[in-house]
């Protein structure tokens, strides 16, 4: 059988993100049978092309003609640049019979770096501090060099980082601090504008270069530095004690000294309340009970068989973890309140039982795992969102099976899987579900049967706040019904963080940059993938350390939620854990 000979009409493209570009393809038969022939994209646009037909019949000698259809996805799932593919004609009545023909397509870059700043406003008699946040919604890796000005040059800045790099969907943190270059003592406030300007890095600074990337403006409110006028105050008090001082010592000398004052009035400290024990790993239990101002506490270990009394533990505030623990063992605690030496009755006892020990450890996971921080893996590697698990590294799996909410239990379960290249992170979840519910709206996913993805910059302390700006939380559910239509159906898409005063959550970047479908499990219940591209400054690299949390909620009802977490330390009642999981990009 001789091979098919085929051509481009064109072999070079252009086209833009969320475009469409078409060129023909010419196959012809030099055989002397009539032959079919499948048509198939190699290469890096596999993924956003396709052939209109996929598979045709050519007569002997004759021509056969099919379409390309080049449609890269809008936002920055597709770099900016050239990027070569291949069309490959094969034979049905004999695969060993083929062609190629090879072109390239040049991406436009599109999409700029938005910036917000806050407070926008502030005020001080000296200095204040800003902070800028940016994200940059377009295809191609941005490096700026970040600038401030005021146009009455009466302030001056410091700008840390000065120079960012931005990957394409990725975000950064600027800390602006404004200087005032004279302070005054009585004259009345003024208001000094200025603005913080992102100038391409990799074009020399002139009146000729390209337009800012972005623009900021703010203004600091400058106060009277009214305590200058203290220091004469104080001048002039120093000269007066100075001279009665030896009057003070002699009349204290003769006078009885005065008793210490008391707070035992006070009494004990009442009973602590709402003590909750749950398992945190192999060998770690977190504790959590009620606040009570003006209290330190001391938690103890109770056999509550004998009474006895073990590592009595003195604690600051209301909840921790308690480590060094023996797996498969059940551990009891009570909690004393202490105010000014004196211990109060001890709360009412709560107990939890250690998990046993995982029979066997990720090959790619470190040989120590601190079990209060445990420890998720990404595998390095690329895959393809097709709604298939043969290019996921099984082995490298991660349980979801740690109940999160209170209000309902669930008999879901679901593994996670996660890889990751120098574009994107890729996610892959497996659930089992025996009942699917999509969720209301677009808006709100998580109130359907979702899977959550909390990323973050690596956590070195427990003593953090749950709640950070450079958090990201990723969501992804049902647009289609629950029975699949087609096989393979894009997902639902969300994108949270942390808002500015960090008590609520806000939108964060445009779903559309990030990629997801869904198919059906074969198990019962739903496979998700997702491709989520960078969204840190700084580029990924193997060993590096990130913080997560990977949650699938269940939903049966508007007023019967669950969920369940890979992380341990999310016991009942934390919606945001201040302990996230490690995540190691292996």
């Amino acid at each position: 059988m001789a091979d098919p000979v085929i051509r481009l009409d064109a072999e070079q493209l252009s086209v833009a993100p969320g475009g469409q570009t078409r060129v023909g393809v010419v196959i012809t038969n030099p055989g002397t049978v009539v032959d079919g022939y499948r048509l198939e994209v190699v290469g890096p646009v596999a993924g956003w092309a396709r052939l209109e037909p996929s598979e045709i019949s050519v007569y002997p000698q004759q021509d056969g003609a099919s379409t390309l259809v080049v449609q890269p996805p809008p936002g920055t799932a597709v770099l900016g640049g050239r990027h070569g593919f291949g069309v490959v004609a094969r034979s049905t009545l004999d695969p060993r019979a083929s062609a190629t023909a090879e072109g390239s397509v040049e991406v436009s870059v599109a999409g700029s770096v938005q910036a917000v700043i806050g407070p926008v406003n502030s005020s001080g008699g000296w200095q204040a501090r800003h902070r800028v946040v940016l994200t940059n919604t377009a295809n191609a890796v941005t490096r700026l060099r970040i600038e401030a000005s005021d146009p009455d040059d009466t302030l001056g800045f410091r700008v840390t980082p000065a120079d960012v790099t931005l990957p394409p969907g990725g975000g950064a943190e600027v800390d602006v601090r404004v200087m005032a270059k004279k302070p005054f003592l009585w004259r009345s406030s003024a208001r000094h504008a200025f603005r913080v300007t992102g100038l391409r890095a990799d074009v020399p600074n002139s009146s000729m270069g390209p337009p800012p990337q972005f623009v900021a403006d703010g203004a600091f409110n400058q106060r009277p530095s009214g305590w200058l006028l203290l220091i004469p105050a104080v001048l002039v008090l120093l000269a007066v004690l100075s001279l009665i001082s030896p009057w003070i010592v002699s009349m204290v000398a003769r006078s009885p000294e005065a008793a210490t004052p008391s707070l035992a009035p006070l009494g004990a400290p009442p009973k602590p309340t709402g003590l909750k024990v749950t398992a945190a790993g192999p060998t770690s239990i977190a504790v959590r009970w009620d606040p009570m101002e003006g209290m330190t506490y001391r938690l103890d270990e109770v056999d509550l068989k004998s009474g006895d009394v073990r590592n009595p533990t003195p604690y600051t505030a209301n909840s921790g973890i308690v480590p060094n623990l023996q797996p498969s063992t059940e551990y009891c605690f009570q909690v004393h309140a202490v105010r000014n030496g004196l211990t109060g009755p001890p709360s009412n006892p709560a107990c939890a039982k250690t998990p046993a020990p995982p029979v066997s450890q990720s090959p790619s996971a470190p040989a120590t795992v601190d079990p209060d921080q445990p420890v998720l893996t990404a595998v390095y590697g690329t895959v393809t969102l097709d709604g298939a698990t043969g290019d996921w590294p099984w082995g490298n799996e991660a349980s979801v099976d740690y109940p999160v909410t209170k209000n309902v239990s669930t008999p879901v379960k679901a593994k996670v899987f996660l890889r990751w290249d120098e574009q994107a992170i890729y996610v892959m979840a497996q659930v089992n579900d025996s009942r699917l519910t999509q969720s209301p709206d677009g808006s709100t996913i998580w109130r359907g049967d979702a899977v959550t993805l909390e990323l973050g910059p690596e956590r070195p302390t427990q003593t953090q706040t749950p709640l950070r700006l450079a958090d990201r939380y990723y969501m992804f559910g049902y647009r289609t019904p629950p029975q699949f239509s087609p096989f393979t159906a894009p997902a639902a898409k969300g994108v949270l963080r942390p808002l500015p005063n960090f008590t609520a959550f806000g939108p964060a970047l445009d779903p559309t940059l990030i990629t997801a479908v869904i198919a059906p499990n074969p198990d019962g219940g739903y496979l998700l993938e997702a491709r989520i591209p960078w969204p840190f400054s700084q580029p990924p690299t193997t060993g590096m350390k990130l913080a997560a949390n990977v949650n699938v909620s269940d939903v049966t009802q508007a007023s019967k939620t669950a969920m369940i977490s890979t992380n341990p330390q999310r016991f009942i009642d934390q919606e945001y854990p201040a302990f996230w999981q490690k995540l190691i990009l292996g």
